[in-house]
């Protein structure tokens, strides 16, 4: 028996990382696409499937069957994003195992596994052989269900005293999340649901999975992360906009999180 043969079949057809587009730009195909496509975006975006449409965050995922129409661009500017096409038999019924959304935007509580994935692919398909082939089958398989296992809530259920909150925190979480120049903390945060600290920090996590103060700083570096390709704005200017107090603050906290400078981060963005 071969790999392939215990693998689901699902093949790359192609993909792209990080790929950058032109102010203006947009995906427009109102027949939809023959392959299935699974696609990140980096920037704040308008996205039209089918007849429905949506302005969504940046860490936005969507996945499209086969002859969905579709259509997005940035809010503003250039924009980023990583992409896969693929195709096999297995596709929709792995996704409906794993309980993977499909035809509508979803935004996971963090996508930092993502770049890991794509460059796995990326290597797997360099060997242009069958193995290679099913390495990067198993390497999408690994994506999905990581994509899976960040947008899943906690698996006790929820009380009916904290499914009571649960709307006002989506309504909470989703204007955090586009205002992140706001001087948001925990204290005011719990004031906007009339809670306590420490019982809003509890609901928080036990809905998202993540705290709120993790939430907001992750969303604030994949928006630096977005922001710092547009040469026009200065590095400080990026910090202000993204909610960071200080050049210094942002800094050291990006160089934390990313492993590079935000001039570094410019530097090979610009140039890459």
């Amino acid at each position: 028996m071969s790999i392939s043969e215990l693998v689901p079949q699902i093949e790359v057809r192609a993909f792209g990382a990080r790929r950058r587009e032109s102010d203006g730009f947009a995906v427009d195909r109102p027949n939809g696409f023959h392959e299935t496509i699974w696609v990140r975006l980096h920037d704040h975006m308008q996205v039209r499937i089918g007849t429905e449409s949506f302005t969504v965050q940046p860490g936005t995922i969507i996945m499209l069957p086969p002859g969905t129409p579709h259509w997005y661009t940035s809010v503003s500017g250039s924009w980023c994003n990583d992409w896969l096409h693929i195709v096999g038999e297995d596709i929709e019924n792995v996704c409906r195992i794993m309980g993977h959304p499909i035809g509508e935007p979803f935004l996971p509580i963090e996508t930092s596994y993502v770049s890991p994935h794509f460059e796995t692919i990326a290597r797997d398909l360099a060997r242009k052989d069958d193995i290679g082939k099913s390495l990067a089958s198993i390497a999408v398989l690994s994506l999905l269900a990581r994509t899976v296992a960040a947008c899943n809530m906690p698996d006790t259920p929820w009380s009916a005293a904290e499914a009571v909150h649960r709307p006002t925190f989506d309504r909470l979480r989703q204007r955090m999340l586009a205002n992140l120049d706001h001087p948001w903390d925990i204290a005011n945060l719990a004031r906007e649901v009339h809670l306590g600290v420490s019982r809003f920090s509890e609901l928080y996590l036990r809905f998202y999975g993540v705290s709120a103060i993790e939430d907001l700083l992750q969303a604030r570096i994949r928006a630096a992360e977005s922001l710092l390709t547009n040469a026009s704005l200065t590095v400080s200017e990026v910090a202000s906009r993204t909610g960071f107090a200080s050049h210094a603050y942002f800094s050291r906290t990006f160089r934390a999180r990313v492993g590079i400078s935000p001039m570094e981060y410019r530097r090979r963005g610009l140039h890459s």
